[in-house]
């Protein structure tokens, strides 16, 4: 009987040492988040302070949405003023699916090329490269489309057809910038834009019949994640320069 008791009450201890060991593990997971959330922040402000202060007038920039896409592009930013900078974004996608590689394990043989070229003018309220940004403007791209699904259900038509023509069009959109090092940031944007496209339409991804030629008011929808670069320029340089 004083065995089974003592049985017992080992469990019972076991048990207590169990919920308190789960206790501090659940009590420290929360603590190492809130610290790694806290030094994050602290690491982004710092690099705020710190950059705010950098005067650069020139910076580089990719779309990281259109290099997933298998389209290099590359853009650059002048500084124009403590509010407006002006921009001119490029890119271009010269093989026929995503990447070297057959994407689509369907059979439908997609294809898809194209290029662009993107001028643009941003605002900034508060000062160049810092916080938010709103801006206009104009697209110009060539493409060669064919059996590709868009997500979201966009552009339909080039499901079952091949789609060969331009897209002339302007556009709105805003986002937000972070500085993440002494002369890197990260950029969020997303915006619209609206224009009028022209292209013959194929009745196969890669050659078939001509069916036609179509004229159609469009939307197309902007959205970037971008990592961009400024040449490095402190204090002193500012200094320098006055």
């Amino acid at each position: 009987m004083v065995h089974l008791l003592d049985k017992c009450l080992t469990i019972l201890r076991m048990r207590n040492l169990c919920q308190v060991v789960a206790c501090c593990a659940k009590q420290f997971s929360i603590f190492a988040v809130y610290s790694f959330l806290a030094l994050c922040l602290s690491i982004t402000t710092s690099a705020q302070e710190s950059c705010s202060e950098t005067d650069s007038t020139f910076a580089l920039r990719t779309n990281l949405f259109w290099d997933a896409a298998a389209e290099p592009n590359l853009a650059f930013d002048v500084r124009v003023s403590d509010h407006v900078t002006l921009g001119f974004a490029a890119g271009l996608k010269p093989w026929p699916r995503w990447g070297f590689w057959n994407w689509d394990n369907s059979g439908r043989n997609s294809h898809w090329r194209n290029f662009a070229v993107v001028p643009q003018a941003r605002w900034w309220p508060e000062h160049v490269w810092d916080g938010w940004f709103v801006g206009t403007d104009f697209i110009y791209t060539h493409y060669n489309v064919g059996a590709v699904r868009f997500p979201f259900g966009m552009y339909p038509q080039v499901r079952d057809f091949r789609l060969q023509g331009s897209f002339w069009g302007g556009g709105l959109f805003f986002g937000h910038s972070w500085w993440i090092a002494d002369n890197w940031r990260i950029e969020a944007e997303a915006g619209l834009a609206a224009g009028l496209a022209a292209y013959d339409r194929y009745d196969c991804p890669h050659c078939g019949t001509r069916l036609g030629r179509e004229h159609k008011a469009a939307l197309m929808p902007k959205l970037g994640l971008n990592i961009v670069w400024h040449p490095k320029k402190n204090k002193d340089d500012k200094k320098t320069n006055k």
